[in-house]
């Protein structure tokens, strides 16, 4: 259970990570893609 606790926190951190690189990318067209 404590296992899956630490994983889940990992998956919303990531998850919260690549939102914010796509809210970047959209919000500015101009920065070349990664």
């Amino acid at each position: 259970m404590e296992l899956l606790g630490i994983f889940g926190q990992k998956c919303n951190r990531n998850i919260q990570k690549i939102r914010e690189k796509i809210k970047t990318l959209g919000a500015g067209r101009i920065s070349p893609k990664v």
